[in-house]
């Protein structure tokens, strides 16, 4: 499965001159994310995950997950652990 990066939004990483509680911070544009956020809801939300590369650096990335919703295959939130 493809990445899908958010499109008007991004995570900026934290500087060394900042304390260690700081992780980052995010930055939006607005017309864009709108536009973006549009596009990709389901039933109201969008779900980004911050991830870790394998270089170490985080970034956003949609969670595209759909659960099954077919009778006996069917997810419940027991079993996402909800």
């Amino acid at each position: 499965m493809d990445n899908i990066f958010p499109k008007g939004i991004r995570f900026i990483p934290r500087t060394p001159q900042q304390p260690d509680f700081v992780k980052g911070k995010i930055s939006i544009r607005v017309d864009e994310f709108i536009s973006y956020l549009k596009d990709k809801e389901n039933n109201g939300w969008v779900n980004l995950d911050i991830l870790k590369s394998k270089s170490d650096k985080l970034y956003l990335k949609l969670n595209d997950f759909q659960p099954q919703r077919s009778g006996e295959n069917e997810i419940t939130k027991e079993d996402l652990g909800l």
